[in-house]
């Protein structure tokens, strides 16, 4: 929000003009304006980087796991849902959260962390949900993934 709000001030200032018997210069981009915008940047594509290679860790393991499975039935399904689908994203979940968030996003991955964690309680208690009937329940997930550059997260859907 200061980072908005200081970047805002910055704009506006570069905008303004004198009179015109004042000579127009615009005003330089003050260093720590730009300072600031290049940390959150490089924070955000650091943890970007990190995350996403704990989700591709987890879909790696998930992928595997099932490429085990003798036939893949409803039944040997829901069992895969509730033995390893979910216990994978609630361990890679815990090491998302370990990462520091970029600057300002603390909040919203936060949210998204626990709506998913409430989305796996659901899985777990109804797996044969998932597999017989919805398996869009992770579509939302995927999308909000994408959205904030989670891409080995997000696009479960082909």
């Amino acid at each position: 929000m200061r980072r908005a709000a200081a970047l805002a001030l910055v704009g506006a200032l570069a905008a303004c003009g004198g009179g015109e018997a004042v000579r127009r210069t615009p005003l330089p981009i003050p260093p720590v304006a730009t300072t600031v915008a290049a940390t959150a940047s490089a924070a955000r594509q650091s943890y970007l980087e990190q995350a996403n290679a704990i989700c591709l860790a987890a879909n790696q393991e998930i992928g595997g796991r099932l490429a085990e499975l003798p036939e893949q039935t409803v039944d040997t399904l829901s069992a895969f849902v509730g033995d390893v689908f979910v216990p994978v994203w609630r361990r890679a979940i815990a090491e998302l959260r370990a990462i520091t968030p970029p600057p300002g996003d603390e909040a919203l991955l936060e949210q998204l962390w626990a709506d998913l964690e409430r989305q796996l309680d659901e899985l777990e208690a109804a797996p044969r949900r998932f597999i017989e009937r919805d398996a869009s329940l992770l579509d939302e997930f995927s999308d909000r993934f994408d959205g904030y550059g989670l891409s080995a997260c997000g696009t479960s859907r082909s």
